[in-house]
């Protein structure tokens, strides 16, 4: 989901939850206002039927009350001609559509009615209820209704206690039916509006649509909710009452008639009278959402049109990350708000990216340029490793023929002072053998002559081995100098370079080796060469005493003690030039060793060297990465 969307749903929920707010509580005011109308006019209607029953009543009750005062006028005139009466009763009664209008009296029981009906035998007025209400209390009073044994249908009685002259006279009553109220009443609710029904103050029921419930069930006995209606209503003179009736919520108003001591009810199914107000309230709700809607859609287009900076962002890195990768373009940063700030800062961050890539590349173009000289140079180290290794395999070759060369020479030596003692021996032994050692002589001095040209290829041998060891040398200087150049070109590297600077360090260091170990063959090949020379002149001096001695070979009786002390000279010189040619074989066999030593230096020196290229091409080729990675980037 984008930032823009959930900024926009966001808000939209905001909005939302105030507007929701705002409708469900209009809703619930204008239903709860509602309500409170519908139970206003209950209450209307319940105080209507009171105030039908009270107007009824009251009328009804002024014409006893009238009768009773011109019957309280006549004085003792009433008590002497009481008959004379019943004519007027009849004139109140049709007046005020009473079923019957009558006089009990106390004096001596009489019961005067307006028209004649038969009696039950011995009907004693005195002793009936609405006679005791009469007398016992003041005032024009309403009996409880009650069914008519004659006509059937309900009655209520008027009664006043009538006194004359202080003296108490009885009772004057009438019969009143309540048909006519009854129907006046009923006609009051219709339909939604409700049914209107009275109790008296204890909550029997006297007016009912339901003639079963008439005089035979309280309202208590409806419904258990409404068991504590009747103290509510003595409590207040007119209220509502919401109780359940057979699953049903029902809604009852209720409104006292002080004439009678009733009390009318309208009562009515809350969903019937409440559906109008709903309606209304639903419609008022619906109608509220359209301009909600339409403050939804405008408020989506103004959102969508102040975040479209964000898409251009959007875009705008899309292009970096998955197109072009162009760091050239910016973005419009006129506006002056937040969204101005991104992209100010955007300009700035991608202004600075621009400067980094150019700078990188730059680097990698003298990277690529610096590692193809620095690898040039490890070529050319490479190229004189391997002459070096060439010449020092030469050497050894030659060293080892100088080395066989002086076993030889050794072996004749040997071979010579075997012959010297042999000769001694016969010049001791016997003067008869001159002749023989004379030969014998000879053959000392044409092997001292073959020793001497030995000795002299040797010291030759010796300069040309000085001459390879020079060869070396220059080779390890060459080593020197190509190990500074690239370190010096690792060094430009920086630190990519670091590691290949290592190496050519080692280089350098086994240069400096090879000049040392060249130096203590040239040293020892000095000594060599030297000692070549004392041989060769003591063995030219061997020969001059052979030669000497040959010539004294006639005179070797004369000479012969001269001759052993020259041959036991002879013998000596041989001896020392064994020993010389044994120390040069032991020399030869160490310049060997060093020259051995000195080949698998190079060796090591072209293993790291190949090392050194392979590390050269690699970071080469990192580089090229690179650099095809930064061209990527349009920043030019």
């Amino acid at each position: 989901m984008s930032l823009k969307l959930k900024i926009i749903l966001t808000a939209l929920a905001v909005f939302l939850a105030i507007v929701s707010t705002l409708v469900l509580r209009s809703y619930f005011y204008t239903q709860s206002a509602a309500v409170e109308n519908i139970e206003i006019q209950q209450i209307n209607r319940s105080d209507e039927v009171a105030a039908l029953m009270g107007l009824w009543a009251e009328s009804k009750k002024a014409a006893i009350t009238a009768e009773a005062k011109r019957l309280k006028a006549k004085g003792d005139a009433f008590n002497a001609e009481p008959e004379k009466n019943i004519e007027d009763y009849a004139l109140v009664a049709e007046a005020n559509a009473f079923d019957l209008v009558y006089f009990g009296s106390e004096q001596d029981g009489s019961f005067w009615m307006s028209k004649q009906s038969q009696l039950p035998e011995g009907y004693d007025p005195r002793v009936r209820p609405w006679y005791q209400m009469g007398k016992s209390k003041t005032g024009t009073q309403f009996t409880e209704p009650y069914v008519d044994m004659i006509t059937g249908g309900l009655v209520v009685s008027i009664i006043e206690g009538i006194s004359i002259n202080g003296d108490f006279a009885g009772v004057l009553g009438s019969d009143v039916p309540l048909k006519s109220i009854i129907d006046k009443v009923m006609n009051v609710g219709s339909g939604d509006k409700g049914r209107p029904f009275v109790t008296d103050s204890a909550g029997k029921i006297l007016i009912h649509d339901d003639s079963g419930l008439v005089l035979k069930k309280s309202i208590g006995e409806l419904d258990p909710s409404l068991s504590n209606l009747m103290n509510e209503v003595e409590k207040n003179d007119s209220g509502v009452f919401h109780y359940s009736l057979e699953g049903k919520n029902m809604l009852l108003a209720y409104s006292k008639v002080p004439e009678l001591g009733w009390v009318s009810f309208v009562t009515a199914d809350e969903a019937s009278v409440l559906a109008p107000a709903k309606k209304e309230a639903f419609n008022l709700t619906f109608l509220s959402l359209i301009p909600v809607l339409f403050g939804i859609a405008l408020f989506w287009y103004l959102v969508s049109r102040q975040l479209k900076p964000i898409d251009t962002l959007i875009q705008r890195l899309r292009d970096i990350a998955e197109g072009e990768a162009d760091l050239t373009k910016t973005l419009d940063d006129s506006r002056t708000d937040e969204l101005g700030d991104v992209a100010r800062l955007f300009n700035r961050f991608i202004g600075r990216v621009k400067d980094i890539m150019e700078s990188v590349s730059d680097l990698s173009h003298n990277m690529t340029k610096s590692i193809s000289e620095l690898s040039t140079t490890v070529s050319d180290i490479s190229r004189g490793m391997h002459n070096q290794t060439d010449e020092t395999n030469s050497l050894a070759t030659a060293v080892e023929e100088m080395n066989q060369t002086i076993s030889q020479i050794a072996e004749s030596a040997n071979e010579t002072s075997v012959q010297a003692n042999a000769t001694i021996k016969s010049a001791e032994g016997s003067k008869m053998s001159v002749t023989d050692t004379v030969s014998k002589m000879q053959q000392i001095a044409e092997n001292v002559r073959e020793s001497a040209e030995v000795i002299t290829r040797l010291g030759e041998s010796s300069a040309q081995i000085g001459d390879i060891i020079n060869v070396i040398n220059d080779i390890a200087d060459q080593t020197n100098l190509l190990a500074l150049n690239a370190a010096i070109e690792a060094a430009r590297a920086g630190e990519a370079g670091r590691g290949f600077a290592v190496v050519a360090d080692e280089v350098r260091k086994l240069a400096e080796r090879t000049q040392s170990a060249t130096k203590e063959i040239s040293d020892m090949i000095s000594m060599l060469q030297t000692e070549s020379k004392n041989a060769v002149v003591k063995v030219e001096s061997g020969v001059g005493q052979v030669e000497a001695g040959t010539r004294s070979a006639d005179s070797a009786e004369k000479s012969i003690s001269l001759i052993v002390e020259q041959t036991t000279v002879a013998t000596d010189m041989v001896n020392q030039i064994a020993s010389a040619a044994e120390e040069q074989a032991a020399t030869t066999t160490e310049i060997a060793k060093n020259v051995e030593k000195i080949n698998n230096i190079a060796e090591v020196n072209n293993r790291e060297l190949a090392e050194i290229t392979d590390f050269a091409r690699q970071i080469h080729t990192d580089a090229e990465d690179l650099l095809r990675t930064i061209n990527q980037f349009r920043i030019r």
